[in-house]
């Protein structure tokens, strides 16, 4: 529901692309895709236990 609120407020201002980071491990990026997120790129050992974070992006 708040996703998807910060994704119709972003439409309203122009906003053409939404990006977020993600740890490559978290269930949370089956959420993301869910809302049409996909990954575009991977951070090597961006979290401070070593684990890679995932770019995500969705165009509006």
């Amino acid at each position: 529901e708040l996703m998807s609120r910060m994704i119709k407020a972003s439409e309203v201002y122009g906003v053409r692309k939404v990006t977020l980071e993600v740890r490559k491990d978290s269930d949370a990026i089956n959420f993301y895709r869910k809302l049409k997120f996909s990954g575009v790129d991977v951070l090597p050992c961006y979290y401070q236990d070593g684990c890679d974070g995932i770019v995500m992006e969705r165009q509006l």
